[in-house]
């Protein structure tokens, strides 16, 4: 899926609103806070007052190393989707590479989950990556979210050990000539 792809409408369910996952802006940053919450209900940084949130995201959104997508119903965000480029502070991999992309965030709202919302941006993560160059997409998830686990294993990423309370995967990018 190219960008221009990904900025485009998605299957829905039968019976369910149109989405269409687009690049996040600076106008999402409070409904990106709201949903955090909702997709990450245990993360302390969510848990402080949406405004808080709101200007976490503002920063993610500014910062030009990274990128934020979103998947919208006509009536909200549904889900999200925050690449960086590696950084420090993920021992596992080394040192910072221009190599890897570095999947930060991913979350579907609990109600619009199972419905392949997450495969639709880790295959929007891989396709970014690809398109500057990288060579992989690595992440971390903690061992207690099995969905996720369940995801990423089911998506053929590369498990790799754990670290300070995290598994790692990593998803090997092939460049295909264009």
């Amino acid at each position: 899926m190219s960008a221009a792809q990904a900025d485009s409408r998605t299957a829905p369910k039968p019976g369910s609103a149109p989405t269409i996952v687009r690049r996040a802006s600076w106008r999402d940053a409070i409904r990106l806070a709201r949903l955090s919450r909702r997709c990450f209900p245990q993360d302390l940084r969510w848990r402080a007052p949406i405004a808080v949130g709101a200007s976490w995201w503002l920063r993610q959104l500014r910062a030009h190393k990274s990128e934020s997508w979103v998947v919208t119903t006509p009536q909200d965000l549904i889900a999200l989707l925050l690449l960086v480029q590696e950084r420090e502070g993920h021992a596992s991999f080394g040192p910072p590479t221009s190599e890897r992309y570095w999947l930060d965030l991913i979350g579907v709202h609990p109600d619009h989950q199972r419905c392949g919302l997450a495969r639709v941006l880790l295959a929007l993560a891989e396709e970014r990556a690809r398109a500057l160059g990288r060579r992989a997409v690595a992440l971390a998830v903690d061992p207690v979210n099995e969905p996720a686990l369940s995801l990423y294993r089911a998506q053929g990423w590369a498990e790799r050990q754990a670290v300070s309370g995290t598994i790692h995967f990593v998803r090997h990018i092939e460049n295909r000539a264009a």
